[in-house]
């Protein structure tokens, strides 16, 4: 089956128009489960993991967010009490709420929440240690004040702005926001995508919470209306990078970074997103080949765009995946089902639902090339070390074994490598096979007796002669001897040269030669006249 394949179930939520969806371990149960921010009926949907992929609204869900219409929701532990708490932006009231989780799924506002951002349409929400406190903090985008609101936290679930905050973008209609180092000073910085100018703002921390444009900024995406942006190193030169989906020009922008603030277009950027209007996009190594994938959502699909690790994407096959819901507005990646392979959930604007999207890819196992091999020095055989297998896509975390294993000692002739792949409860769900030839290259030793002298037979005029064999061996069975002039055979007088051949089962040839020395007795040559 292509890596990586998706097959979608949807489930229900107790809210209307899911708008933002995220995914953490909430009922500390080790499964995990999903939050959506529901925009038309301000409040967070908990839906709580089973392990294998199925879905149950939590007790007590849907949880009021105390705002009015939620846009983006995140996770953390805002109040360092291990259990994972929710921020969720809301629109129209320009604040954010801190809801704090009890451990089982439940949620409650803190004390405080919500709190005013200082800017107007808060639309995307990052949390991060953007004062180097130990605390977790947040950063706001504000989409209708074109700024940044930066909150810094207590370890108790308070908030209050960091000195300076809001801060300006640069650009204009910032609509969603992501954050990392971007110019590799140790200290968390912003990136944030400014929709009506179609461009990125790097703003850089000072590591005390407030923020300045990186030299440069803002940069041009190269596509139009974007949505969403991410961070991650898409070329492995140990940069941070970003990407952009664009709902009007149907692509993803991909972005380099250059250590030091500045970004600028991957070769081939924008790559074309696979679905119409993307919406959201989010990154994982989709089909375990250890480099960073996208997964963009657009209408009812998600499309899986594969990174070759250059910075270049390109489609996957069989992508766009169904969600079978409508309008997948926003989507988050997670293993739902715990079988290694990242799986992906989508929260459907019109169909008040979640998708869950299970990665079914299967590991394939590819066998070497055959080999040939020498027979080694007086063996009829060979110890012969081959290649190691490849194993794709494996996500599950398959084992690989053969038989007979490397290093073995392979007899003369062809044998054939069985590999295996299995899995960890032994099951074998794919093979190859290869075949081992070793060749016997060694030819036989053949020793000649020695010379032999004789009279003539009386009344003849030479004489029938029988010699002992030759002595043959070889690092095989099965090697013969011939002789000519064969033993028993009439030789004149004079001396003959007897030449003896060795063959072994390879058709190896050695050949040795003695003298048979015929003397003429006058005597004996008239003895019978």
């Amino acid at each position: 089956m292509p890596c990586p394949s998706f097959n979608s179930a949807t489930f229900p939520i107790d809210g209307v128009n899911p708008r933002s969806i995220t995914a953490a371990d909430f009922d500390v149960d080790g499964n995990i489960d999903l939050a959506v921010a529901n925009f038309n009926s301000d409040n967070v949907s908990i839906l709580l993991g089973n392990g294998t992929g199925g879905f149950v609204l939590a007790p007590g869900s849907p949880f009021p967010t105390g705002g009015d219409t939620p846009v983006s929701i995140i996770t953390a532990d805002f109040n360092e009490d291990g259990k994972i708490d929710l921020a969720v932006a809301n629109f129209n009231t320009f604040n954010v709420s801190i809801l704090l989780g009890d451990g089982t799924g439940g949620f409650a506002p803190v004390l405080g929440s919500p709190f005013p951002t200082g800017g107007f349409g808060p639309s995307s929400i990052i949390a991060a240690d953007f004062d180097g406190d130990g605390h977790i903090d947040f950063a706001v985008s504000n989409a209708n004040s074109n700024n940044v609101s930066v909150f810094l936290g207590n370890g108790t679930g308070g908030f209050a702005p960091a000195p300076g905050s809001p801060f300006l973008t640069g650009g204009s209609f910032p609509n969603s926001i992501t954050a990392a180092d971007f110019n590799g000073n140790g200290i968390i910085d912003l990136a944030v995508l400014n929709q009506a100018s179609n461009n990125v703002s790097v703003l850089l921390g000072n590591g005390a919470g407030s923020f300045a444009p990186a030299p440069g900024s803002p940069f041009p995406t190269g596509g139009t209306a974007g949505t969403t942006i991410t961070a991650a190193d898409f070329n492995g030169d140990g940069k941070i990078d970003v990407a952009v989906s664009n709902q009007i020009t149907d692509n993803v922008s991909v972005l380099l970074g250059n250590g030091a603030g500045s970004l600028a277009p991957a070769p081939g950027s924008p790559f074309p997103a696979g679905v119409d209007v993307p919406t959201s996009i989010t990154t994982a190594d989709f089909n375990c080949d250890g480099k960073i994938d996208f997964a963009v959502s657009g209408g009812n699909n998600v499309s899986v765009l594969l990174g070759d690790g250059t910075g270049s994407f390109v489609s996957a096959p069989g992508s766009p995946f169904s969600t079978g819901g409508i309008g997948a507005v926003s989507l988050t990646a997670a293993d739902f089902n715990d079988d290694g392979s990242i799986d992906l959930a989508t929260a459907n604007f019109f169909s008040n639902n979640v998708s869950i999207l299970i990665n079914e890819c299967i590991p394939v196992i590819t066998c070497p090339d055959d080999i040939t091999a020498a027979n080694d020095t007086n063996l009829c055989g060979s110890v012969v070390n081959y290649p190691t297998p490849m194993v794709t896509d494996n996500c599950i975390g398959a084992t690989a074994s053969c038989s007979p294993a490397s290093g073995s000692f392979f007899p003369v002739g062809p044998t054939t490598v069985t590999c295996n792949l299995t899995d960890a409860s032994g099951i074998i769900i794919d093979s190859c096979s290869f075949t081992v030839t070793v060749n016997d290259t060694q030819p036989p030793v053949i020793i000649c007796p020695d010379n032999i002298t004789v009279f003539n037979d009386p009344g003849s005029n030479g004489a029938m002669v029988n010699y002992p064999p030759p002595t043959v061996s070889d690092n095989c069975p099965g090697v013969t001897s011939v002789c000519t002039p064969a033993s028993g055979s009439f030789f004149p007088p004079g001396t003959t040269i007897v030449t003896c051949t060795a063959t072994d089962a390879a058709g190896n040839t050695s050949t040795c030669s003695f003298n048979v020395r015929v003397i003429t007795d006058p005597c004996r040559f008239f003895s019978n006249r």
